[in-house]
C-alpha cells in the first residue's frame, strides 16, 4: 500500500504542477521519484497510526507556484494545518 500511494502522489504532482516531469521530479524519473516520495508516505502513516489524525504530504512551495516534487519541498503535516496553509495562500 506505500509504494502505491506513493505512486499516486507522484502522479498527483504531474497533474497539478504547470513544470515538465523533468523540472518537477528535479531530474529524477518517475520510478525515482516515487522511490523518494516513500519515506513521506511511510512517515505519513506512521504518525497518522500513533496519533489517530489525519496526515497530508505537503509541498513547502506549492506546486502551483513553481514548487518542485523533491525531497527538499516535502514535509508531513496534520491535514488541519495543510488545508489551513491551503487557504492562506
Amino acid at each position: 500500500p506505500s509504494v502505491s500511494s506513493a505512486q499516486s502522489c507522484v502522479e498527483s504532482a504531474v497533474r497539478r504542477s504547470p513544470l515538465s516531469p523533468a523540472e518537477l521530479y528535479g531530474g529524477l524519473t518517475f520510478t525515482e521519484a516515487t522511490a523518494m516520495t516513500l519515506p513521506f508516505v511511510e512517515e505519513r502513516l506512521r504518525l497518522e497510526a500513533e496519533t489517530g489524525v489525519a496526515h497530508h504530504i505537503d509541498h513547502i512551495i506549492p506546486l502551483a507556484a513553481g514548487g518542485t516534487h523533491t525531497k527538499e519541498n516535502l514535509q508531513v503535516l496534520t491535514a488541519k494545518e495543510n488545508i489551513a496553509k491551503g487557504a492562506s495562500e
